[in-house]
């Protein structure tokens, strides 16, 4: 699975039925480098987690919109591998978990350092062979 942080809105489809009954569900991102919340647990705008509006059962998938209101999410180098986590809740208070799995996330970040590549000037710009003779 590849959740696209380029935007501060998208859609996001999981297999299966994952309703539970409950009103409110949530989407956590847990890094598999560092075992935090992305950001390192900083709020995403929607607290801790993306919040799941609009949801969309059948037999085949879920249905889920998510939008964020924190910037930092597509301009911090944040791109890896992480665990996602659906949990939905009653009272938005007690929360459990109802499906989890390995995801890729991407943004639009920019790399800090130069690309450490080596320009070489040869001497030998008309690329004659060398001839050795014993």
């Amino acid at each position: 699975m590849l959740f696209d942080l380029s935007d501060q809105a998208f859609t996001v489809y999981f297999d299966g039925d994952l309703q539970t009954g409950d009103p409110y569900y949530r989407l956590l991102l847990t890094s598999r480098y560092n075992n935090q919340s992305i950001l390192n647990s900083a709020d995403t705008g929607d607290g801790q987690g993306f919040y799941l509006d609009n949801p969309t059962f059948n037999d085949r998938y879920s249905r889920f919109d998510v939008d964020f209101t924190n910037a930092d999410l597509q301009t911090f180098d944040i791109e890896g591998y992480y665990k996602w986590t659906v949990q939905s809740s009653l009272d938005q208070i007690t929360w459990e978990d109802v499906k989890s799995g390995l995801c890729k996330v991407i943004n639009s970040s920019t790399q800090a350092t130069p690309n450490k590549t080596v320009e070489y000037r040869s001497n030998d710009e008309s690329n004659s062979p060398y001839v050795f003779y014993k």
